[in-house]
């Protein structure tokens, strides 16, 4: 039996897909905190696709990721936007879909698992910027 490359290539997330808060911690103002917002997805991403400061919101574009073994295609984006009645604060999410490799862009499900790759954002977010 051949092993899913996906499943192997991925990581099962209770947050895929789901906003989660990041309460800024004291001392960092939200100049800086944009900064490191930015600099963690670049860790990950080519490009940002949005970066909005005064609205406070960040999306990356989709990355799409094949797995010929399991024929299924994967994409990734996350998107950010920062909440404003909770202080300085942040609502993540890490978008994952799943589709048939030959599908075309509109087939794609959500996914509740992350690419190995990605996992490390969520907790570098949160190391980052929250309070301890």
């Amino acid at each position: 039996m051949v092993e899913d490359d996906s499943v192997i290539g991925s990581s099962s997330s209770s947050l895929a897909n789901k906003y989660f808060t990041v309460v800024v911690r004291d001392g960092l103002d939200e100049d800086n905190a944009w900064k490191i917002l930015n600099q963690v997805l670049l860790n990950y991403f080519d490009e940002i696709q949005t970066s909005d400061k005064s609205s406070g919101f960040i999306n990356t574009p989709w990355v799409v990721h094949t797995f010929p073994v399991s024929e299924v295609k994967v994409r990734t984006r996350v998107q950010i936007k920062q909440v404003t009645n909770e202080g300085l604060a942040y609502q993540i999410r890490v978008s994952s879909e799943i589709s048939p490799l030959n599908s075309k862009d509109y087939n794609y499900k959500a996914w509740d698992r992350v690419l190995k790759q990605y996992e490390p954002i969520i907790n570098e977010m949160q190391q980052r910027l929250a309070k301890k």
